[in-house]
């Protein structure tokens, strides 16, 4: 015979819950890689893998068209973050890389580049060099000599900055329950956007600007479960949070960016490397 719910002890209630939650987390752990290490346990996840985004295809594409084309040596500045964030902790912080990010955008162009951004083993490598104190054949002891020209200059360099970022463009909630069941589903819109432009190395002439922008959704979900056992509380929750990682959405603008400035520079139609116009975008039919 069963014994009844009004029975059953805090002691026996503590050890049901203490046991369901032990269970719980037994089984949510099988599946993790765990590894013994000579320090604290560790966890196992993904290998490292190189980054890529949608724009690689279209940064191939446009790189086989101005394969033929003049070649140019260009340089990145500073693209720094201009949306005035601060280091509060509730809101996300922009990336300080977009000009890493705007390098690697022209690497995948296959164009050619010198640096500018950070000089600083070049200076010190000159300036050793102008004390006669770096060798550069060992064995035949000779100091690196400075030879006038050796530095090969840029034609054209990019700059810019991380120029918006607005929360909460868009949001939705919906929120029910059922008896003890409840749950709840929420989405919302960020956008971030940047602007570059490419200038002439010699004149310091602006020959293009860009702005670029891109939303970033993200959504939320809730589902529980709720009930009462006279004055104990029992109930389950499970919340799963999904975003489209804002740092990767930068680098989708800022590659997106390079790709228009150096298109109309070289006086490339690249409009077709765009997955977006090969979709939407039809040639017009003519009536025979």
């Amino acid at each position: 015979m069963l014994t009844p719910i009004t029975k059953i002890s805090k002691l026996g209630l503590k050890t049901v819950l203490i046991s369901a939650v032990a269970g719980c987390t037994v089984a949510n752990t099988e599946d993790l890689p765990l590894k013994a290490a000579k320090g604290p346990l560790t966890i196992s996840t993904s290998l490292a893998q190189i980054d890529s985004t949608v724009m690689d295809e279209p940064l191939q594409c446009l790189a086989n068209l101005i394969h033929d084309h003049s070649t140019n040596i260009y340089t990145v500045g500073q693209i720094r973050d201009m949306t005035g964030q601060t280091a509060d902790t509730t809101r996300p912080s922009m990336s300080e890389g977009a000009s890493l990010m705007a390098m690697k955008a022209l690497s995948k162009l296959g164009v050619s580049q010198v640096e500018r951004f950070d000089t600083s083993i070049s200076e010190v490598e000159l300036e050793y060099a102008n004390q006669k104190l770096i060798l550069d054949a060992a064995e035949e002891r000779n100091y690196r000599k400075i030879h006038a020209g050796s530095i090969i200059g840029s034609d054209f360099y990019i700059v810019g900055g991380i120029t918006e970022i607005n929360f909460n463009v868009s949001s939705s909630a919906l929120e029910y329950r059922v008896g003890p069941g409840l749950g709840a589903v929420r989405e919302y819109t960020i956008t971030v956007a940047a602007d570059l432009r490419l200038v002439n190395t010699i004149t310091s002439e602006t020959l293009q600007t860009v702005s670029v922008r891109k939303q970033v959704k993200g959504k939320e979900t809730q589902k529980g479960l709720a009930t009462i056992i006279r004055i104990y509380g029992l109930g389950t929750n499970e919340r799963i949070r999904v975003q489209e990682p804002l740092q990767e959405a930068i680098r989708q603008v800022i590659e997106r960016a390079v790709f228009d400035l150096i298109s109309n520079q070289k006086k490339v139609k690249a409009n077709d490397c765009l997955p977006v116009n090969k979709e939407t975008t039809k040639e017009p039919t003519k009536d025979t």
